[in-house]
């Protein structure tokens, strides 16, 4: 499911759920990704999250 490219958390609802986004899509395709999953889904499969902002 999840490929090399760079996925952007796009919401977190109050239950935890996230959104991610893949701009590329699956196979550097040109129609983005969206993927909901739940923190324990995030957590079984053993994602890491880098989570950063952009300089004021």
């Amino acid at each position: 499911m999840v490929d090399w490219h760079v996925y952007t958390v796009t919401g977190i609802d109050e239950q935890g759920n996230v959104t991610l986004r893949n701009p590329w899509g699956p196979g550097d395709r040109d129609k983005p990704e969206i993927l909901h999953l739940t923190f324990d889904e995030m957590c079984r499969a053993g994602w890491y999250l880098n989570i950063g902002a952009p300089p004021k």
